[in-house]
């Protein structure tokens, strides 16, 4: 009896899960996202290019650093985005099979939410053990989609991360005075250990994937701390894409920026003493979220479009042939 809180948890949120909608905006929306990412890396790359150029001429302070973000950069990241495909369907079919992500903290959180599984349950029966087992991982089977698509995007992300972290090393290595070949060998060195970009490849893959530890912070601490009985799980099934999905919005919208000026981390990024990489990346956030936010705007105010249908008859009656709600 004390584990039929959690079957009746892996059935409800499994339940939730196999909405198939989820899985299209899922497989959708992480692909996207990831597009939007890269045009925000090439509006940072804009501006510390500008940064650079400023510095150089003596007319901004500072001096220009190899350590911002570069165009460079970013086709190096995409190209290796291409060359994962083949390994990224692997690790995916692999993740669906045994019901256990890549990830290390993935492995557990997955591992909590085997419920229905006769060594859970203790069951010695062999023929209603392999039964339960058959049972649970059909019920699991929307969840295991789920995390096989987060897999899927997470090699694909990690992958152009190790690329990109090589071209950083190659003009890292030439601003130390290092020639040509030794430059494009630091780089190489880089491709073939992948440890050496581990910590960068483990943050942009659960960066890309709304997957990202929320740690110790206040966000973290209280939705951790509301999902520690039945009723918030019940209340709370899904915290961390969630949450990590509303801090990507607050990234970019210019509404936010007083916000962060309360967090020293914030603070200390828009100001570059985090280093200019995440200096000019939190610039290209914001510019690129501004101009998104305008233009989308723009198109509320012209007529192009649509919300929710209006409730008032007046209202109604004006619309033009044609409208539909939630259009463009």
């Amino acid at each position: 009896y004390q584990k039929l809180p959690d079957v009746w948890l892996e059935v409800y949120m499994n339940g939730l899960l196999s909405y198939f909608p989820t899985h299209f905006k899922n497989g959708l929306g992480t692909p996207l996202f990831m597009i939007y990412n890269t045009l925000v890396d090439l509006t940072a790359a804009g501006i510390g290019g500008a940064i650079r150029t400023g510095q150089r001429a003596g007319v901004l302070p500072g001096q220009a650093s190899s350590e911002g973000v570069f165009a460079e950069d970013v086709f190096m990241r995409l190209y290796g985005n291409t060359k994962a495909f083949g390994d990224a369907l692997s690790v995916a079919k692999q993740t669906y099979k045994d019901e256990a992500p890549a990830d290390a903290l993935n492995k557990m959180e997955a591992a909590q939410l085997r419920a229905i599984d006769r060594e859970n349950l203790n069951i010695t029966n062999n023929t209603l053990g392999l039964a339960v087992d058959h049972l649970g991982r059909i019920i699991r089977l929307p969840g295991r989609a789920l995390m096989a698509a987060d897999d899927f995007f997470k090699v694909i992300a990690s992958r152009g991360t190790l690329y990109e972290e090589t071209m950083r090393q190659v003009r890292r290595s030439k601003s130390m005075g290092r020639t040509e070949q030794e430059a494009l060998d630091d780089g190489m060195m880089v491709l073939l250990d992948p440890s050496f970009a581990a910590k960068e490849m483990d943050a942009e893959a659960r960066y890309a994937t709304m997957t990202s530890d929320l740690g110790d912070t206040a966000i973290g601490t209280g939705t951790a701390a509301i999902r520690r009985s039945f009723l918030g799980k019940l209340l709370v099934p899904f915290a961390k894409a969630p949450t990590n999905s509303m801090l990507r919005v607050a990234e970019g919208h210019p509404l936010f920026v007083p916000l962060k000026m309360l967090s020293k981390n914030s603070r200390d990024t828009l100001f570059g003493q985090n280093g200019a990489r995440a200096q000019q990346r939190a610039y290209g956030r914001l510019a690129l979220g501004t101009s998104t936010m305008l233009y989308f705007h723009s198109l509320a105010v012209d007529g192009r479009l649509t919300g929710s249908y209006p409730k008032e008859r007046d209202l109604q009656k004006m619309l033009p042939p044609g409208w539909q709600p939630y259009s463009f």
